[in-house]
């Protein structure tokens, strides 16, 4: 993929947002939401605090330009580091914002993803537009993906009897800001506390026959979630048979479920559709859907991992039951709605 795929990228996302002013009735834009944020300006942060959804910095757009609106402190660092293709318009960060915005669109209607007062709130339609990945956004994707695996694999690695999970953590954390990912989830679990807690965060329990270590990658807006399970001695019977039907449902997930053109919402549906025509206590223990974590908005890799070692396997989240076989014939007026 190259630099010309890159720019009509940010020109189709332009046009998306010129024709949804159109559709609002409004004269300018402003995204202040983080994923907003790289998702339009392909994949700068405008965060300096992770925990809020919005960023310090914001994309300004309005009928004849586009701008990155932010205060003087951070305008430098978005200038040179950030977002260097775009004009950054900046203010005192002493002053209001709000009075500060007026001052370059006028009295022109305003349309934000976040609630501010005297603007439309249009945060549904961006965010229906974000969750189509266009092809600079699939082309990061995947990088992030490879990164994770790559982190996990070497945290993997690193593992080790005697290991406490806030050692094993540590690791993966470390592996990850390596690679420029931020881990908005990561867990640890050693032996019992795997099948225990379905979020064992890292306790402090020393590791002596397995480790499980899970994490959530992002990197400019994009999130690869990856599970894995490291056996440091051989697993027993029922373990085996768990992985091995794991790696079935999720296999059968991937080629029958995840089809192009379809959506989440209809992998979400081939699950659930399963499930309530039996339980999968053959294939996964007791779990159903009602106890899966499939469903989060995500971007996510859904590619096979290899196994390291003698007995390093992956561990997707239990409960997903496999495609119940051909998909029932859909209307054909629209598909149904649903994130990424």
């Amino acid at each position: 993929m190259t630099g010309n795929h890159d720019a009509a990228s940010r020109r189709a996302r332009h046009e998306k947002l010129w024709e949804l002013m159109e559709r609002q009735n409004l004269g300018s834009l402003l995204l202040r939401r983080s994923n907003d944020f790289a998702w339009y300006t392909g994949g700068a942060d405008n965060r300096v605090d992770h925990a809020p959804s919005l960023g310090v910095a914001d994309v300004l757009v309005t009928l004849d330009a586009e701008y990155v609106f932010t205060n003087n402190i951070e305008a430098p660092r978005m200038r040179e580091e950030q977002t260097p293709n775009f004009e950054v318009v900046e203010h005192p960060w002493y002053e209001d914002d709000a009075t500060a915005l007026r001052e370059v669109i006028g009295d022109a209607p305003l349309g934000t993803d976040f609630p501010l007062a005297g603007a439309s709130d249009v945060s549904e339609d961006i965010s229906c537009l974000r969750h189509v990945l266009d092809l600079d956004a699939l082309k990061r994707y995947r990088g992030v993906g490879a990164d994770a695996v790559a982190a996990v694999a070497e945290a993997a690695g690193s593992l080790e009897v005697g290991m406490s999970e806030l050692e094993a953590a540590a690791n993966l954390a470390a592996a990850c800001r390596r690679r420029g990912l931020f881990s908005s989830v990561l867990l640890a679990a050693a032996d019992d506390r795997i099948v225990r807690y379905r979020h064992p965060i890292p306790h402090g329990d020393k590791i002596e026959r397995r480790a499980m270590l899970l994490v959530s990658a992002e990197r400019g807006g994009l999130y690869a979630n990856l599970t894995r399970i490291v056996h440091l001695d051989e697993p027993d019977e029922e373990s085996k048979r768990r992985l091995e039907a794991c790696e079935t449902i999720l296999r059968r997930m991937r080629e029958e479920a995840t089809l192009p053109g379809l959506t989440l919402a209809d992998a979400f549906e081939d699950c659930r559709h399963t499930s309530t025509r039996r339980r999968v206590s053959r294939a996964s223990g007791s779990c159903t859907i009602r106890a899966a974590r499939q469903a989060t908005v995500r971007a996510r890799s859904s590619r096979p991992r290899r196994r390291r070692r003698r007995y390093r396997q992956v561990r997707p989240s239990p409960g997903i039951p496999p495609s119940p076989g051909p998909r029932p014939k859909r209307p054909s007026s629209s598909p149904s709605p649903g994130p990424r």
